[in-house]
């Protein structure tokens, strides 16, 4: 059971921790010298809605106007990271927030994000967060099992 002071100290770390997404704004700092195009970091913060981001890479191409395979070579040039992987990241931010925010069930969210296999969903968020996004609920929430 959680003393007083134990329930602040999650209270206070749930608290840096959804600032922290927020100012970071789910896209990851470049791997390269190479500053991000303007159309790729455009095309990024169209990718946090979940009307694109339920498209999976393709949403992400189409937000950028270009080509497949320009937005891949862009996207390993910039962020060592395939488009899908990208999208993932922000699909895996978005379930955090809700997970952190809402009581809404994990399969409502998983479909929101685009991902209709519950066992990929969780595979994709226990690789990003290091928790079941049970779990992670939970520890966000500040609840005991």
């Amino acid at each position: 059971q959680l003393t007083h002071a134990g329930r602040g100290r999650l209270a206070l770390e749930h608290f840096l921790s959804g600032l922290y997404l927020l100012l970071a704004r789910a896209v990851p700092a470049p791997a390269t010298r190479s500053a991000p195009p303007p159309w790729l970091r455009a095309a990024l913060e169209q990718a946090r809605d979940p009307q694109v981001f339920q498209l999976g890479a393709s949403g992400l191409v189409r937000a950028s106007g270009r080509s497949a395979e320009h937005v891949a070579r862009v996207t390993r040039a910039v962020y060592d990271l395939t488009p899908s992987d990208l999208i993932n990241r922000i699909r895996m931010e978005h379930a955090a927030r809700e997970l952190r925010a809402t009581t809404r069930p994990i399969v409502d969210i998983a479909l929101e994000c685009g991902l209709g296999n519950l066992s990929h969903f969780y595979a994709l968020f226990r690789a990003a967060h290091g928790l079941t996004p049970k779990r992670y609920r939970v520890r966000a929430l500040g609840q005991v099992v």
